[in-house]
């Protein structure tokens, strides 16, 4: 995939959480940029899950996002792509991209514990994003697989 398409996938996964604003599970909002910048990092390596992670953050902290999402997006993104060999199927790669997004998720609520100081609330708060991230990782997968087709389509070259 390209550079090009992997901003692609970060821009429609950001669209696609912009969207989810008002959808809540157990009190949480679905997030979709993490698992797509995981699997990006997963399948084309650090540099590009650090470089998704950085659009993403970017992107994200120019819509009103906070810097939380800026400072972790590029870290997740380089972690899939480093700290565990480039899966091969679409299960390895969603079992590979579960340490890193509790990773995140344990970022974020250690955040959450230096601003509230409720540690039961942040906990249970980050278990519930993570599993909800858990969830979408299969939908980034198809993201980042759908964007991949766009772009082979448009240059002519034929999907494997």
């Amino acid at each position: 995939m390209t550079r090009l398409g992997c901003a692609l996938a970060v821009v429609l996964a950001l669209v696609g959480q912009l969207l989810l604003v008002g959808v809540r599970v157990q009190g949480v909002h679905p997030l979709l940029l993490p698992p797509v910048v995981c699997v990006l990092g997963q399948r084309y390596g650090p540099g590009r899950g650090v470089a998704a992670g950085l659009l993403g953050g970017v992107l994200s902290l120019a819509l009103g996002g906070g810097l939380s999402g800026f400072a972790l997006l590029p870290l997740a993104g380089g972690a899939a792509g480093g700290l565990f060999p480039r899966g091969d199927g679409a299960p390895r790669r969603w079992l590979l991209c579960l340490p890193v997004l509790a990773g995140y998720e344990l970022l974020l609520v250690l955040g959450h514990l230096a601003g509230s100081g409720a540690p039961l609330g942040a906990l249970v708060l980050g278990a519930k994003e993570w599993v909800l991230c858990a969830l979408a990782v299969p939908v980034a997968e198809g993201l980042v697989a759908l964007c991949g087709l766009l772009r082979r389509r448009n240059r002519g070259c034929p999907a494997p």
